[in-house]
């Protein structure tokens, strides 16, 4: 047992060795194991907690869902995890345990709904450079790198979920895919075994008595799924072959299930080559913590650095073996560890996890992006702005937009100018799945200003009815929606008035504070009907975000004689425009690159609280901008004085 392992078991001991209480114990990993193994029969510990396992087994005990805790009549739960993750965690319970008067704690029996103070984010992690690397690499002859999370990462939360992307697009037909592909390895495990992936599925195929697929195809496609989800972390990638090109011996060492013979063509693609040598421990049977860094200590008789992500298996162990250590964190780790961390509270669905999970692997993809920042992350450009920060909440109100309507005979009417990327975004998507066969859309003139001129004026209104009529818009059977970004409902309420027929609103968000709209028949993709009150991010980026999703022109003013459109002044700058057709690529990038994870329209999106909570983080208390004249973004509206920019990137 580890140092750490006793000092927890010790604690909990020392706690809850003379109380009757009937205890959840919140952590499937060797700390939580320490403290189950080691206490079993002297406390009533009647499960265990962790989101992204629910239904699994570990140590003799089952993960149950909260629904499960409460039926089992839980006195408190204790979490067994790190001190900078316990408030995390403790988010994702506390309103669950309020309502149900369960006492959440800690190893020392501390009420972690009073003892939760302000968080600091001064963690000596942030002062670990790439230039510090650099000379202790100097300083070795023989470099042994981590593979997963250190060299390369995958665009998940947590691997499990690997699992989970095959059960839900390529083996819906096996039931319990993913719960049950988890326990034949550890059932392997558990025997002492060190199976590799074909030993795992030969073993599920007979444990499961699974028919409809041979071991080498189930083997095949997890590895396409892997090889679709992996990606370099391309500081590390300089890292590795800084090694090498100083003349240095490079090892790549695992705890992996997947053979040296196939993790090389992985690699290969991925870009990493020239190293001596992969030792893997399905093929040595021997794990990191079981003597492997003694074999290479053996080896090779200079000095080694091992460098690598995990605690106990990159850092521990190989200096047990009389190895130096430099420990990098995974993208996962950086996310818990810095201001971000506040969208780990949103893990519950498996739809949620893909989306920080991706957000987790870009944002955090440097293992150096957090040095010197207070635990702030960097935004190095509006394409990853774009990409990281605005492409989840953009991709999943279309999700959202398209299922409310998709099996509609409609016309579809995306009002400038903010519906301008929507409608890009909606041609990617329903191309992609096959979706809206029976929709036709066009993107319209509008403005709040020019329809309510054009509405009490018959001249204007028979000018603007004939453009739309060369846009293809005449003779509209069924429904008609129309699109607008966050309104009262005024773009709606004059176009009603202006075609003389009913439409019904799509809304990011709509607003009841006028009387003007409050009549409409409409679909919103948040409930919040005024900011008041709401704690979402919507309202405080919705300026800025306007500014995003506008085409190049001006607001529409009018239409002329001569039927043309006629726009307000410009009043942005080619910069500004720039800055802004480069956010508009990362955004789309992200919808296009991201919906490869679905061959078809998926039924459930992320949740409006994760990606509204994404999108948050690039204000300045959470992020660094790093984006050249980001803060000279303006709102071109009436009083054209807004600086948006500045009131989201400025300093504090």
């Amino acid at each position: 047992m580890l140092e750490e392992q006793k000092t927890t078991f010790t604690s909990f001991n020392h706690t809850f060795q003379n109380r009757n209480e009937r205890l959840l114990v919140y952590g499937t990993g060797i700390n939580a194991q320490a403290v189950v193994e080691n206490f079993r029969g002297k406390a009533r510990i009647c499960g265990l907690l962790d989101e992204a396992k629910t239904g699994q087994n570990f140590f003799g005990l089952k993960v149950v869902s909260l629904e499960e805790a409460v039926n089992l009549n839980i006195d408190s739960v204790v979490i067994v995890a790190r001190n900078s993750v316990i408030p995390i965690i403790y988010k994702r319970i506390n309103v669950w345990a309020t309502e149900h008067h369960i006492f959440v704690t800690n190893i020392y029996g501390d009420d972690l709904a009073t003892e939760l103070a302000e968080e600091q984010f001064d963690n000596p992690y942030f002062r670990i450079s790439r230039n510090l690397l650099e000379d202790q690499i100097d300083n070795h002859d023989v470099i042994s790198f981590d593979i997963f999370d250190t060299l390369i990462t995958r665009d998940v939360y947590d691997p499990a979920d690997v699992f989970n992307l095959l059960e839900n697009f390529v083996f819906p037909d096996i039931l319990d895919f993913a719960k049950n592909r988890a326990e034949s390895q550890r059932e392997l495990e558990d025997r002492g075994l060190h199976p590799n992936i074909y030993d795992i599925y030969e073993n599920l195929v007979k444990r499961f008595n699974i028919i409809s697929y041979s071991v080498e195809t189930l083997v095949e496609e997890e590895l396409n799924m892997e090889i679709k989800l992996l990606f370099p972390r391309f500081s590390m990638l300089k890292i590795f072959y800084y090694a090498i090109n100083k003349g240095k011996k490079v090892y790549l060492l695992s705890d992996m299930y997947i053979p040296k013979q196939k993790l090389k063509i992985i690699l290969e693609k991925l870009g990493i080559k020239g190293y001596a040598d992969i030792w893997v421990s399905c093929d040595k049977k021997l794990t990191k913590t079981e003597g492997l860094f003694e074999v290479l200590r053996n080896k090779e008789k200079r000095s080694i650095l091992h460098i690598g992500d995990n605690q106990q298996g990159d850092d521990y162990y190989p200096r047990q073996a009389g190895i130096d250590t430099f420990v990098i964190w995974a993208p996962k780790r950086m996310l818990e560890e810095s201001r971000g961390k506040i969208i780990a509270n949103e893990l519950n669905a498996f739809s949620n996890r893909l989306t920080i999970g991706s957000y987790c692997s870009k944002v955090f993809n440097d293992p150096f992006s957090l040095y010197k920042t207070n635990g702030k992350m960097r935004i190095s450009s509006a394409e990853e702005l774009g990409y990281s920060y605005i492409g989840p909440f953009f991709e999943t109100f279309l999700i959202w937009m398209i299922n409310n309507i998709k099996d509609e005979q409609a016309t579809l009417l995306f009002g400038a100018r903010d519906g301008y990327l929507f409608q890009k975004g909606f041609h990617i998507l329903s191309k992609k799945w096959n979706v809206c066969k029976n929709i036709l859309d066009f993107y319209i003139p509008s403005s709040r200003a020019a329809l309510r001129k054009i509405e009490t004026s018959n001249i204007y209104k028979e000018r603007y009815i004939l453009y739309l009529r060369k846009l293809g818009i005449r003779d509209i059977s069924g429904k008609i929606y129309f699109f607008d970004f966050m309104s009262k409902g005024s773009c709606q309420y004059y176009l009603e008035k202006i075609l003389n027929t009913d439409l019904c609103g799509i809304y990011v968000q709509k607003s009841n504070t006028s009387e003007i709209g409050n009549n409409l028949q409409f679909l919103s993709y948040y409930d919040d009907r005024t900011a008041m009150n709401s704690s979402r991010n919507i309202f405080a980026l919705c300026d800025f975000l306007e500014c995003i999703f506008t085409d190049g022109n001006p607001s529409f003013k009018e239409i002329n004689e001569e039927g043309e459109i006629q726009f307000e002044d410009e009043i942005r700058t080619d910069i500004q425009l720039e800055l802004v057709r480069k956010i508009q690529t990362g955004i789309l990038k992200y919808v296009e690159e991201n919906s490869n994870f679905y061959a078809k329209c998926p039924s459930i999106e992320p949740s409006i609280g994760v990606v509204d909570s994404i999108m948050g983080l690039m204000q300045s208390r959470y992020s660094i901008s790093q984006v050249a004249n980001i803060e000279s973004i303006i709102l071109d509206d009436k009083d054209k004085s807004k600086n948006v920019g500045k009131d989201i990137f400025g300093n504090l």
